[in-house]
């Protein structure tokens, strides 16, 4: 499970990895509060049935995103950080810039 939720990561959803964790806690607390009133073999099986329903949440998650990685990928979030102002100029590199500076500290 808990490799599932860096998957989750991965993919940039972090309500699933959220919701993922929240589903392990509750599961896991509620079914050791019912274990408590059964035997004493039974008492770590809280844990494991919140391990499966976090699991099993997790993999359908992991599913989902995966059947729709491409919407994922190129319909949501920007590789820039969109905003105002002015557009930094094209040249990156001037050699003539570059003989003016040197030639000072050349001397």
């Amino acid at each position: 499970m808990y490799s599932e939720i860096i998957f989750l990561y991965y993919f940039n959803d972090l309500t699933g990895a959220m919701l993922t964790s929240m589903i392990f806690c509750l599961v896991t607390f509620l079914g050791s509060i019912v274990a408590t009133h059964l035997p004493e073999l039974w008492y770590g099986i809280g844990v494991v049935i919140g391990a499966f329903c976090g699991w099993t949440f997790a993999y359908f998650r992991i599913r989902f995103m995966e059947r729709n990685l491409d919407a994922h990928i190129f319909c949501k979030g920007s590789l820039l950080k969109p905003g105002m102002g002015t557009q930094p100029p094209g040249q990156v590199y001037s050699r003539a810039e570059q003989a003016a500076a040197e030639a000072p500290a050349a001397r």
